[in-house]
């Protein structure tokens, strides 16, 4: 019975270095490739599985033995402490990652952060919650800004509609049946730039005098969300509608970009929506860089294993508080971030 369990510890550990390896070479390549995107989207607390699963079995295929008499030399050797030691890397290595890089499960939030509250929230066509509680959801938070996605009859919300009449510089937009936009700061400029079925882009400038040049200038997008679609392809699609239309400066870029972070394809078209194009110039930071706070996934509500939805900032802005914090929708998670001017260097 003994040699049967470390048998099948022995194959648990084959596949279990396997399957971690292909999430390693996913986080490496990201979405670069077709394959290379279905490893990318293996989900950290998967990995952090194989990585316990790899480190327990190793230990119950290889056990250490002791020697009979003190002459005789422990059996297993260097290869198998350069085994044990491995382990111990993986697993350390994908816990720092998951707690440290990909959420920030001990970073303490800022009570009081500064900068404009901006939240923005995909919803879906066919939501299971009711309108009026995501409207009530909204309005308790009393953000600067809201952009809802995909949420259709949203703005005839009564809780939606007070709460701009109250409000002195109250707007509501609406793009299509795509977005909605809810505004306590005065606009000074918001037109849709992009609208197809696979890609819609708006510019929204809102009036902001703690900005350098008193404006904060936003684009707000929206990608296709088809699994089976190569994320190359739509960016390839994406910076080609970005590059034939005239999206001027801009200091944020807020969305559902269905992908997740630390995708290639994503940095491409940000990088067609903020280029970089003065000697010394920064290019786009992901909020959670700066004010990233506990755990950061958006997607699924039922499964919230991927941070799919994203704010990226220009090095004229600056955020000093991101979160995704738990709401009941039907599809997404909301992220939240509270953006400001960035004090120069």
């Amino acid at each position: 019975m003994r040699i049967i369990i470390r048998v099948l510890a022995g194959g648990l550990v084959i596949l279990a270095a396997t399957a971690w390896s292909g999430w390693l070479v996913g986080q490496v390549l990201t979405d670069r490739t077709a394959w290379s995107q279905w490893l990318h989207w293996i989900a950290s607390p998967i990995a952090l599985a194989l990585a316990v699963l790899l480190f327990a079995c190793l230990r119950i295929a290889w056990p250490r033995r002791v020697p009979r008499d003190h002459d005789e030399l422990p059996r297993g050797g260097l290869p198998r402490r350069v085994a044990m030691l491995l382990s111990w890397a993986v697993v350390l290595g994908t816990v720092g990652r998951f707690a440290f890089i990909e959420h920030r499960l001990f970073a303490a939030a800022p009570a009081d952060p500064e900068g404009l509250m901006v939240m923005q929230w995909t919803i879906g066509k066919s939501s299971r919650t009711p309108y009026g509680d995501i409207a009530d959801q909204i309005v308790g938070r009393n953000p600067h800004l809201a952009i809802l996605t995909d949420a259709p009859w949203i703005g005839v919300e009564t809780a939606i509609t007070q709460w701009m009449a109250a409000a002195e510089h109250g707007r509501a937009l609406r793009f299509t049946r795509r977005f909605h936009i809810f505004t306590r700061v005065p606009i000074r400029e918001a037109r849709m730039i992009i609208v197809t079925d696979d890609v819609a882009l708006v510019r929204l400038v809102l009036q902001v005098p703690e900005m350098s040049d008193g404006e904060l200038e936003i684009a707000i997008i929206d990608l296709p969300s088809d699994p089976w679609r190569p994320r190359q392809e739509i960016a390839d699609l994406a910076v080609e509608l970005i590059e034939s239309v005239e999206v001027g400066d801009l200091d944020l870029v807020i969305g559902d970009f269905n992908m997740h972070r630390g995708s290639h394809s994503m940095r491409r078209i940000v990088d067609a929506l903020m280029p970089v194009n003065a000697p010394g110039a920064e290019p786009a930071r992901h909020a959670f860089s700066e004010g990233g706070t506990g755990y950061a996934a958006t997607w699924s509500q039922r499964w919230p294993l991927w941070h799919i939805d994203h704010v990226w900032m220009a090095e004229t802005a600056s955020c000093s508080r991101y979160e995704t914090p738990l709401a009941n929708g039907h599809r997404h998670y909301p992220q939240i971030a509270w953006i400001g001017p960035r004090a120069r260097r």
